[in-house]
């Protein structure tokens, strides 16, 4: 549960080093938390907007840290504790100013954060697959996440510009490689889950090519960050990927190319 002096103590740390270290740095009062807590509809509206950037700056490294860890298979050295704080202050500072989860989880910031998820997914069952396990410090959709919180119509054309050769793979070995026992090693639910990655992206992809902002503000930065830490949408079933994507595909192509 996060309390007003809780807010004081989590605004001020600012992590560093992609996320696994932190430092003390000046940060909100007493004051403002309580001005978060008990103030009026606009003096929360306000306190959170004064605080969003502030906590999306320094704790958006541990969130994008550990989620880019947990994709490439080793989250050691990442708080998992900071980073769950991080994303319930982010959900909290949203929700005063009316950005409520059922509206952010179905609005451009927190899909594009998705979609990049998808992207490490994919780049690192191809990585695994293809090049002998060897996997680059930051997966594809990682390494475009810092742009999307900045210029986030840009970062979707670089992915795009990257995705022709992982899609091109999974579409070739997708339905030959079955799917692994529960006591599978890692590796080969990695390279499972990535062949699947991109049917289950499509239909975010689709819902996003009309929406995508040129420029980023704090609320969808912290949303952004939210789509990328919760990843893909979890379906149950290989063939429910495959007919919720069909069901796009009849509509519209909407496959991102490089």
């Amino acid at each position: 549960m996060i309390v007003p002096a809780a807010i004081v103590a989590l605004g001020k740390q600012a992590f560093i080093r992609g996320g696994k270290q932190r430092q003390e740095a000046p940060g909100p009062t007493f004051s403002d938390a309580m001005r978060l807590f008990l103030g009026s509809d606009a003096v929360r509206r306000q306190a959170a907007s004064t605080l969003l950037p502030v906590f999306v700056t320094r704790r958006g490294p541990v969130v994008a840290g550990i989620a880019h860890a947990q994709r490439r298979g080793d989250p050691k050295g990442f708080d998992s504790a900071a980073a769950l704080d991080s994303v319930t202050v982010f959900a909290l500072l949203l929700g005063a100013q009316m950005r409520t989860k059922e509206a952010y989880m179905n609005d451009a910031a927190f899909q594009l954060g998705q979609l990049l998820a998808g992207a490490d997914v994919l780049h690192r069952g191809y990585c695994e697959h293809q090049r002998g396990g060897s996997i680059p410090p930051a997966l594809v959709g990682n390494q475009v996440l810092a742009l999307a919180q900045r210029l986030p119509i840009a970062a979707l054309d670089q992915l795009c510009q990257r995705w022709r050769v992982y899609a091109g793979w999974a579409d070739k070995y997708r339905g030959k490689i079955v799917k692994p026992a529960d006591v599978a090693p890692p590796t080969d639910w990695a390279i499972y889950n990535a062949l699947w990655a991109p049917l289950n992206m499509r239909p975010i992809a689709h819902a996003l090519r009309r929406t995508v902002p040129t420029a980023a503000d704090p609320i969808f930065r912290a949303e952004l960050l939210l789509g990328y830490i919760a990843g893909l949408p979890r379906l149950n079933r290989p063939s429910d990927v495959g007919a919720q994507a069909q069901a796009v595909t009849n509509a519209v192509d909407t496959t991102p190319e490089g």
